[in-house]
């Protein structure tokens, strides 16, 4: 059992301390209940019954049925407690799981798998939150009642109770010898089920490139390998889990087995009466069903503390962020790069030495053969990595002293595949703002050249645009990535090859709205096109790890090579 885990899934509840007493209290409470029934039978049988006190004797059951009743009362109120505590817990495991993913670096979100975090907060989460469940409702108030009804067995006949002891060493070594193979078979199942989603994943993204790459059958036998795995994974988990809980109950029926002999032999040797065999009886019926409850929980917890390891190993991983500064102040929109390298691995440097000035205010463009480091500039400009040597500065402020969080709030990025998902058109522009009104929504579509077409969709700007924006073309969706850009009123805006989907004359006509922003932000254009090029103010060119500061007809000629090549 990981301890530090254990603690760290114990601290979560360190708020609801009263709760769980009150639960705990409430599970004893069912305890106290439960005692009296056993000396009410045995004097039903050996007292009531054979004097023929029928009064006594219907007394007598209606007290049994108030204590069951209220055992259940108390029962349903400890399981509320317990479901309410522990929702919120799980709730706040999976908070702390989503704040640490968006604090992990670039880096280490590489080093992830992706997978791994989707099955921890799905997955894992759930399994702890079954087990914690199990744990709190099922496991410490069994245990809590199976002590109260074990000393109530003891009190209403030792001789029997020692015979029940008999088989404690037998239950003993099955959970510890089943539970060690338990184990194993539950962490096999869960790689497998990791390997399984990751399958799918890869699967649901790549069903266009597998299909144009003639890979169905390839891919497929890939697929089916992993369910074949999971299956067999999955097939050993439930079987170990049933042998295991099998096991567990034909050690307590045969005590009950060997009581019913050492009682039936007892009552004919005259040294125990039928009230006190039944009593007992009935007592060990109520005992079998909580240890069954009890001894089920532990099946809960050994999935569970498998998946609680994995959730932990990976919050046990301290983020790394490129910079740590906390300075936060209004950005006018310059960045300057001074004697920058950055490379990914040693061997492929990607900026060598690189100094770049770009102006606020103003139209920069950056143009350079693919895998130049083109990518790679932005995701330095926005903090994603940290230079090797040299630094960045906004407005003059190293990078090390600022908040790059808040920075980035101010930079409006258009990836050249913009990523838009499954919902209406105000939605996808208007995404991390609380409420935006039509007017604004109307001011950035109409700046980024998108206005006209929402305008002509069936429902506007409520109009749905289906997964991945199924239902729009490449420039629509360009337009509304650009939009979303501009909705924030960017002090800083870069747009990654803007023309992919439009046209010379849907180009100059953006380029003219955005010079005319009343705002002035500063535009840095990543592009290859002349078309777009030709809108700069200040022209760079990116080759062999340098930044080259170059004029029109400089750059088409460098880029015309670059091509040929």
């Amino acid at each position: 059992m990981n301890r530090p885990a254990w603690r760290y899934l114990f601290g979560l509840y360190r708020d609801d301390k009263f709760a769980i007493a009150l639960s705990v209290a409430a599970a004893i409470g069912q305890s106290l209940a439960l005692v009296p029934i056993a000396a009410l039978v045995r004097r039903a049988l050996d007292e009531s019954i054979p004097q023929g006190r029928t009064g006594e004797l219907l007394l007598m059951g209606a007290l049994m049925l108030a204590l069951y009743m209220g055992n259940a009362g108390l029962n349903l109120f400890s399981r509320n407690k317990v479901y309410w505590i522990n929702k919120h817990a799980v709730e706040r495991l999976r908070q702390e799981l989503i704040k640490k993913y968006y604090a992990f670096s670039r880096t280490q979100l590489y080093d992830i798998d992706r997978s791994l975090l989707h099955t921890v907060l799905v997955e894992e989460a759930n399994r702890i939150d079954q087990m914690v469940s199990s744990l709190l409702a099922n496991f410490l108030p069994a245990f809590f009642v199976s002590l109260f009804l074990g000393g109530m067995l003891i009190y209403l006949n030792w001789q029997l109770f020692v015979t029940l002891v008999l088989v404690v060493p037998g239950l003993v070594f099955l959970i510890r010898r089943l539970g060690r193979r338990l184990r194993g078979h539950v962490r096999a199942f869960h790689r497998s089920f990791e390997v399984f989603i990751r399958g799918v994943r890869f699967f649901l993204r790549t069903i266009d490139l597998t299909q144009t790459q003639a890979a169905v059958a390839y891919e497929t036998r890939r697929q089916f390998d992993n369910l074949s795995d999971l299956r067999e994974k999955g097939y050993r988990f439930l079987w170990m889990t049933s042998v295991y809980r099998t096991s567990q109950d034909l050690l307590v029926t045969s005590a009950g087995v060997l009581v019913l002999f050492m009682g039936g032999w007892g009552v004919i040797s005259g040294w125990i009466s039928m009230g006190e065999v039944i009593s007992f009886y009935v007592t060990l019926a109520l005992l079998t069903r909580y240890l069954s409850s009890f001894l089920g929980a532990i099946t809960d917890i050994v999935v569970g503390n498998e998946s609680l390891t994995t959730l932990y190993d990976l919050l046990k991983i301290e983020p790394a962020p490129p910079y740590r500064g906390a300075d936060i102040s209004v950005f006018q929109g310059r960045i300057r790069f001074e004697g920058v390298s950055f490379a990914y691995s040693r061997e492929h440097p990607i900026f060598v030495d690189c100094n770049l000035d770009i102006p606020a205010g103003m139209i920069t463009s950056i143009s350079g053969p693919n895998g130049s480091g083109k990518t790679t500039l932005i995701n330095l400009i926005l903090g994603f990595y940290r230079p090797d040597s040299g630094a960045l500065y906004a407005d003059g402020l190293p990078y090390e002293t600022l908040d790059v969080a808040a920075l980035r709030r101010q930079i409006g990025v258009v990836p050249q595949n913009p990523l838009l998902f499954s919902a209406t058109v105000s939605e996808n522009i208007a995404y991390g703002f609380v409420s935006v009104d039509e007017a604004e929504l109307e001011e950035a579509a109409l700046s980024a050249t998108a206005l006209d077409f929402v305008r002509e969709l069936p429902q506007g700007f409520e109009t749905l645009v289906g997964e991945d924006a199924l239902f729009l073309s490449g420039g629509q969706r360009q337009r509304l990535a650009i939009a979303r850009a501009l909705l924030i009123k960017p002090r800083f805006l870069i747009l990654d090859e803007p023309t992919n989907h439009l046209d010379v004359p849907a180009v100059d006509l953006l380029m003219e709205n955005l010079r005319a922003l009343p705002y002035k932000p500063t535009i840095l254009l990543i592009s290859h096109d002349p078309e777009v090029v030709k809108h700069a103010d200040h022209k760079f060119m990116l080759r062999d790890r340098e930044i080259f500061r170059v004029e029109a007809q400089e750059l088409l000629e460098r880029t015309d090579r670059s091509t040929n090549r």
